[in-house]
């Protein structure tokens, strides 16, 4: 299992079909201010590491959770 930064970014991409149902703007606002937070933990961590955040979140988002 990822851990909780991956999880998060996970979690925001899952969204994405949450927003695309909605038909409220604000709603939608409020997924896309919900998705942006949820990335923001990974950021933080890369951040931390010594990475930049920029460069992390392209292989975050393809990272595989399966096993061998």
């Amino acid at each position: 299992m990822p851990g909780g930064g991956v999880a998060l970014l996970y979690a925001s991409r899952a969204l994405d079909a949450v927003r695309d149902g909605l038909t409220s703007f604000d709603q939608r606002i409020g997924v896309r201010i919900v998705q942006s937070a949820l990335k923001v933990p990974l950021k933080t961590i890369a951040d931390n590491a010594g990475a930049r955040p920029p460069a992390h979140l392209p292989a975050a988002a393809t990272c595989s959770t399966a096993g061998p």
